[in-house]
């Protein structure tokens, strides 16, 4: 990984609605997820009502499987919300300066170590 990469993955979290959902929404983020290989691979859990989606990101190319990423963001050097949730929960990047942790979903508050009574 070169210095440029570095500095990619400790790029700050845009102001998005993507940056919200990551932020919001209940997902989960597992290291020791069968499909995830290596320790540059994570699995990000999308449960909503009664569906499970599981996508696979992988923090040194700063990838995810998932159809937003593949088709929309990769090409514009975006992140989606599986990526960005991943980064956060593994610390590449931190919680941005303009979120109250009250506004966070409870599971990665407890990620971050962080709650509302901070």
């Amino acid at each position: 990984m070169t210095d440029d990469d570095h500095d990619l993955h400790r790029k700050p979290l845009p102001v998005s609605e993507t940056t919200r959902r990551a932020l919001t929404e209940p997902l989960r983020v597992e290291r020791d997820h069968p499909n995830a290989w290596g320790d540059h691979e994570v699995v990000v859990i999308n449960e909503v009502d009664d569906e499970v989606r599981e996508h696979v990101v992988n923090l040194d190319a700063l990838q995810c499987d998932c159809g937003d990423f593949v088709y929309r963001k990769r090409d514009e050097g975006k992140r989606c919300k599986h990526l960005i949730r991943a980064l956060l929960v593994e610390r590449y990047v931190e919680l941005p300066w303009w979120v109250s942790v009250e506004q966070v979903a409870n599971g990665l508050q407890a990620d971050l170590g962080v709650t509302d009574d901070e």
